[in-house]
């Protein structure tokens, strides 16, 4: 999330007022707008935070350079999620008058489309929080999708596949800024590609950060209430969802120091296998998934924030160091000694 499109309060009034659901409840002094505030965060699309005189808060979401065909299969993912009731909430949006979604931008150069999600329930959790109890909660959430949605019947690839990744760290290559820092990335996704082997596959989230998720609960008796950031689910190899929910979870710093959090990594792997067993291939294929998870952040916050950019548009900084030292450190413990701390016999 980030403000590249420009809004201003007349046009936020307009687009909400054709959603019912948004101005339902409404009435007199407490109809309209409380008030709007762009939110910085994040480096893909537009958002506003819109907040009701009833006090209810809406997400106004402006989806930078998608396609109209990007966002219907975003919105099938969470109406196929709504159906499933997987006891964690999970986003869906709001309906026009007419039966739709979407909201039409056009300022005579671009057209974008807008759509409006209600604010979802429960707190966000501080990285410094995870205890194992977050992380068990997490991966058999994520078993559960991936059980649940085996059947769903769009078929799109994930947007952010290997294929993709190593474009990108090629195309990092031909830039100044980051040549030196690509070259090696490159070599490591060479060998990727290597041993990478066709693994069970469906429809991933793709990006199962801590901050994609809602919770209650204190420290000693938490609930994931939400999960949410679905636009970059695809199919892919379920594998790789793990290793990125692994990836994002697991590791935590001690000082100027990365560890890979054992307790945190094993909790997540082993309430996903008791929904969802990894096949003996899967566990054979686990530490590539993992460093192609590593490499796929990696690249992605070298183009985002290490290339030279036309826009000043505020957003808060992703250092691809993160991602990049989570791949050392995987390589530097090798397969064996990787598979083991995540309870798995290798």
């Amino acid at each position: 999330m980030a403000v590249y499109t420009q809004l201003n309060r007349q046009t936020i009034e307009a687009m909400v007022s054709v959603y019912p659901e948004v101005v339902a409840g409404a009435h007199d002094d407490r109809a309209g707008i409380a008030d709007i505030a762009g939110i910085p965060q994040g480096s893909t699309n537009t958002t506003y935070r819109v907040t009701m005189k009833t006090g209810v808060v809406w997400y106004l979401r402006v989806n930078e350079s998608k396609p109209l065909s990007s966002l219907a299969h975003e919105r099938d993912v969470l109406a196929a999620l709504d159906v499933l009731r997987l006891d964690v909430l999970t986003p869906r949006m709001a309906r026009s008058v007419a039966g739709g979604a979407f909201f039409g931008l056009d300022d005579g150069l671009d057209r974008r489309w807008a759509c409006l999600f209600p604010a979802l329930p429960g707190r966000d959790l501080g990285i410094f929080e995870v205890a194992p109890a977050h992380a068990a909660q997490v991966g058999r959430f994520l078993a559960r999708a991936h059980v649940g949605l085996r059947r769903f019947r769009r078929r799109r690839r994930n947007p952010y596949d290997a294929a993709v990744v190593a474009g990108w760290l090629t195309d990092l290559l031909r830039v100044d800024e980051t040549a030196a820092i690509a070259r090696p990335l490159c070599a490591t996704m060479a060998d990727v590609q290597r041993r990478r082997r066709p693994l069970p596959a469906g429809l991933v989230h793709g990006d199962l950060f801590v901050d994609n998720t809602k919770w209650e609960g204190g420290a000693d008796a938490p609930r994931l209430v939400a999960v949410f950031d679905w636009e970059m689910a695809g199919r892919d190899h379920l594998a790789l969802d793990l290793a990125i929910a692994v990836c994002a979870w697991a590791f935590a710093r001690r000082g100027e120091r990365l560890e890979l959090r054992d307790d945190v990594a094993a909790a997540l792997v082993d309430a996903y296998q008791r929904v969802r067993p990894l096949a003996a291939s899967e566990r054979r294929g686990l530490f590539t998934e993992l460093r192609l998870a590593a490499l796929r952040f990696t690249a992605s916050r070298l183009r985002a924030f290490e290339t030279p950019r036309r826009d000043a548009v505020e957003r808060r900084y992703l250092d691809y160091r993160d991602f990049l030292a989570r791949l050392h450190l995987l390589q530097g413990d090798g397969e064996r000694t990787t598979l083991r701390r995540l309870g798995l016999r290798p």
